[in-house]
């Protein structure tokens, strides 16, 4: 009599491929979530130490922005809206003058910095050429690396001019915004006015006074 073999059982495989991918996604994107926290905090500590140390004319960004700085209290009179608009004329004016004056140093670097390339430039082309009569010239991107590292210190000025210069254009949207604020509050007292004698302010209005009525 013939012997059948047993069939032999074979275990069954899992498909760990998706797990292990799974895994490895979770742990890249933690590690992606650790640079990003660490970058974070490296950016909140810089940002820190600029508003308080790096000075523009003397004074500490943070000093400037605290000068600058025009608070709007809550439904203000006519009166108020005055003495506000003057005060922030005044700011308007400033941080403009302080805004031309850096784009004019900047404008004045940058001119600067052109000429200043092409002299050292020439210069360093026309060394090799006195030293080594019978070589060719390194290739072009060497000597402009190494014109470049000539002017160091301007391009450190020129850095900071554009520093200066972003600060008070962000100061001078700020005041921007203040205005807008500013006319619209001004506009509504203005209608206050107009209709406080009839007696019939909307809600909408600010300051409606002890005449006002509701219109619903």
């Amino acid at each position: 009599m013939a012997t059948v073999e047993p069939t032999p059982v074979v275990a069954e495989q899992k498909d760990t491929e998706p797990k292990t991918i799974a895994v490895s996604a979770r742990k890249r994107a933690e590690e992606l979530m650790d640079h990003t926290r660490d970058g974070k905090l490296v950016a909140q500590i810089f940002g820190d130490a600029l508003d308080k140390q790096y000075t523009i004319h003397g004074r500490s960004m943070r000093d400037w922005r605290n000068q600058f700085k025009l608070n709007i209290p809550e439904n203000p009179d006519p009166a108020q809206c005055k003495m506000l608009a003057a005060k922030l004329a005044t700011h308007f004016h400033e941080a403009t003058f302080y805004y031309s004056l850096a784009e004019a140093q900047l404008d004045a670097l940058a001119s600067g910095e052109f000429k200043e390339y092409t002299q050292t430039f020439e210069i360093m082309v026309a060394e090799h050429k006195k030293k080594y009569p019978n070589k060719s010239l390194p290739a072009q991107k060497t000597l402009e690396t190494l014109a470049h590292g000539q002017m160091l210190d301007l391009k450190g000025a020129m850095n900071n001019a554009r520093i200066t210069k972003q600060f008070w254009k962000r100061i001078l949207e700020g005041l921007t915004e203040v205005r807008k604020n500013l006319e619209l509050i001004t506009r509504n007292n203005y209608m206050q006015l107009q209709l406080e004698p009839r007696g019939n302010i909307p809600d909408y209005v600010p300051n409606r006074g002890v005449h006002g009525k509701s219109t619903e």
